[in-house]
């Protein structure tokens, strides 16, 4: 039980730190820029964790593009509406 409430624990201090890095972040860079980063390095992690733990998706490269067009709309699109 402990194990999984240091977990969940640890989960959101990595969620909540990204408010700060990004509160800084914002000052020095464009909000795509910014979006493009966060995408980009949440893509790399869950493309390691996947192939370190053998998950491997037969239909991912017909399915690229509706990956792609989701990112987008919902991970990056927000952050260019930002003045």
């Amino acid at each position: 039980m402990i194990k999984k409430y240091s977990l969940l624990l640890a989960i959101g201090i990595i969620w909540g730190s990204q408010f700060i890095f990004q509160k800084e972040a914002i000052e020095h860079f464009p909000p795509i820029l910014i979006a493009f980063a966060r995408s980009f390095i949440g893509c790399i992690i869950l493309c390691s964790v996947c192939y370190f733990l053998g998950l491997r998706s037969k239909s991912f490269k017909k399915d690229f593009a509706i990956y792609s067009l989701i990112a987008f709309l919902e991970a990056t699109m927000p952050f260019m509406l930002i003045p």
